[in-house]
């Protein structure tokens, strides 16, 4: 396995689920997605990464979604008014 020892994360799916305002079982697909995309890898109650660079480059474009999308949003409002 190509992970490294480091990028062992405990895993804590009711603070994610808090912190991110989303459903447990939100946290479950996107956990399940990542794990089949062989970005990591789901051991009991830790994560472990195999793929740091793909991980950060999801973050990021799921970042840049977020940015846009709020964008649109103000955009949106500014129309309205």
């Amino acid at each position: 396995m190509s992970y490294h020892k480091h990028y062992k994360i405990f895993l804590n799916k009711k603070y994610l689920s808090e912190k991110f305002v989303v459903t447990t079982r939100s946290i479950n697909r996107t956990l399940r997605e990542l794990s089949d995309d062989d970005i990591i890898i789901i051991d009991d109650d830790y994560i472990k990464i195999k793929n740091l660079q793909r991980l950060i480059e999801i973050a990021i474009n799921l970042l840049h979604f977020n940015f846009l999308k709020s964008l649109e949003t103000l955009a949106i409002q500014k129309i309205k008014m």
